[in-house]
């Protein structure tokens, strides 16, 4: 019933043109927000100057968590990290 009514719901979306326009600005606003996000980190690529230097700059403009104290941005606590093989 559950997957039934959901692809109903798909198959709506895909024959209203308000529901495929909602649903194709979702995916491009998603898109954008991806490619945002590389090219923040595009400074780790980047032969020609200090990587270091590009990472303080987005550190203290508050785009880069605490690496310390586990915080991100958004000041949740984040688990784990780097995997060490045992």
């Amino acid at each position: 019933d559950e997957q039934l009514r959901a692809q109903r719901e798909v198959l709506a979306r895909r024959q209203s043109r308000e529901g495929r326009k909602n649903y194709f600005d979702d995916v491009n606003k998603k898109r954008r927000q991806a490619t945002e996000k590389v090219e923040m980190w595009s400074f780790q690529r980047d032969s020609n100057q200090d990587p270091l230097i590009a990472w303080k700059k987005l550190r203290s403009e508050g785009k880069i968590g605490n690496l310390k104290t586990g915080y991100g941005i958004d000041g949740v606590k984040r688990e784990g990290g780097l995997p060490i093989p045992l």
